[in-house]
């Protein structure tokens, strides 16, 4: 069942090493919540859109790998 609901919390962006972190959770059709920490290489110039599409594709691909 594909992941959906994407939702993104405690990002933080650390500019020595140009990465984003982040809690992003997903549902998957049941009521709880999956959720991951990712970290992605990123840009502090990035825009908003940008950045949670990367944040949410890696969210994916890591509860994917699971």
């Amino acid at each position: 069942m594909p992941f959906t609901g994407p939702q993104i919390d405690h990002v933080i962006y650390d500019p020595a090493m140009r990465r984003f972190e982040a809690d992003v959770s997903f549902t998957n059709g049941t009521p709880l919540r999956r959720k991951v920490h990712v970290s992605i290489p990123g840009h502090v110039q990035w825009g908003h859109q940008k950045m949670v599409s990367e944040l949410v594709a890696a969210g994916e691909k890591a509860l994917q790998a699971r």
